[in-house]
């Protein structure tokens, strides 16, 4: 009886790790995140009190990418974000070619003070919980020059 009862044991031990290893092989293949490009903005320096068109790009070509999704998010310095604006692929705003893949959006920044502004970018694939984050974009915001001004200049023969 101890022999049926270990061989019982055996194989219902064998088979749970059977069970358990497919799991695991079925939510690794569930968790695996949507791909997308190396994104990148232009300009990646603005200057303080004046306001500028910056464009975030970015090339999805993954399957699972649900259309109109992709947002360009502006991180905070507490590590909250705020969605600036959902990108374009219609030739339109900023986006060069309608239909090519490559998510535009176009937003004017105008900061106060000199420091950095981190951008991302992020997108949400079929099957996924979890939205998918590029790298953070940063862009250098650069004291105002002053403009030199001229006084009382004189002309000498």
């Amino acid at each position: 009886m101890f022999r049926i009862l270990q061989n019982h044991a055996r194989t219902w031990r064998a088979n749970a790790v059977r069970c358990l290893g497919s799991i695991g092989l079925l939510a690794a293949t569930v968790a695996q995140a949507g791909t997308m490009g190396p994104p990148s903005v232009t300009p990646d320096k603005i200057t303080a009190g004046a306001s500028t068109a910056v464009t975030v790009s970015v090339s999805i070509t993954d399957p699972k990418y649900q259309l109109g999704s992709a947002n360009v998010l502006r991180i905070k310095a507490d590590g909250s974000s705020q969605v600036l604006g959902a990108m374009r692929d219609d030739g339109q705003q900023g986006d060069a070619v309608a239909g090519d893949q490559v998510y535009t959006l176009r937003v004017n920044l105008q900061e106060a003070a000199a420091g950095v502004v981190n951008l991302q970018v992020s997108a949400a694939y079929k099957q996924e919980l979890k939205r998918t984050l590029s790298a953070l974009l940063p862009v250098t915001v650069e004291s105002a020059q002053a403009t030199p001004t001229v006084t009382g200049a004189a002309i000498s023969p």
